[in-house]
């Protein structure tokens, strides 16, 4: 039990760094990794459905950077879910999860970082659901602060140079001073 916790708590530091990048390819990286890493976490808890789902989701971050000019290997990326899902079944919340990696999958389909941070949190319920249902709290945690992460990346990379665009500011702090001494 203690070791599937570990291996949940490596997953979470993962999950932290994913959105934290501005690169579609280190995304795709760092979550093959954080995938990789969920798939052990949730095999170890027995649940088998998100297990491959999200082992899958790993080969999907490869096939994604490899082949993404073939619009043919998201539809079978989808395809190879659904059929993941319905080998897997264990009750109707396998559907939270298999709703869930759709997503995520189509998320990690697009080319820019700004859309796959911007879809990434529509996972968010499906997973979470999953997650309280099946009685995975590491692994609410670990939606809890993929859905953190995506917020700051998009402030960090995506609000703050809009902002700084839009109303002509030079220098947007990323932090504010509020003049007190610590």
């Amino acid at each position: 039990m203690l070791l599937d916790h570990v291996v949940g708590l490596i997953g979470i530091g993962l999950l932290l760094l994913v959105f934290q990048v501005n690169s579609r390819n280190k995304i795709l990286w760092i979550q093959v990794a954080s995938n990789l890493t969920w798939t052990l976490y949730y095999a170890m808890a027995g649940m088998y459905t998100a297990a491959g789902l999200i082992f899958l989701a790993a080969i999907r971050g490869y096939v994604f950077e490899r082949y993404r000019h073939h619009s043919w290997v998201y539809v079978v990326a989808i395809a190879v879910l659904f059929a993941a899902t319905m080998a897997t079944w264990k009750d109707w919340t396998s559907l939270l999860a298999f709703i869930g990696m759709v997503a995520a999958s189509t998320a990690m389909w697009q080319k820019n970082p700004r859309h796959i941070r911007t879809i990434s949190p529509l996972s968010t319920p499906f997973w979470m659901s999953y997650n309280i249902l099946n009685h995975s709290y590491l692994g609410l945690a670990g939606d809890l602060i993929t859905f953190s992460s995506v917020m700051l990346g998009i402030c960090r990379f995506d609000l703050k140079p809009y902002l700084q665009q839009r109303f002509g500011l030079a220098n947007v702090p990323e932090t504010v001073d509020t003049g007190l001494a610590p």
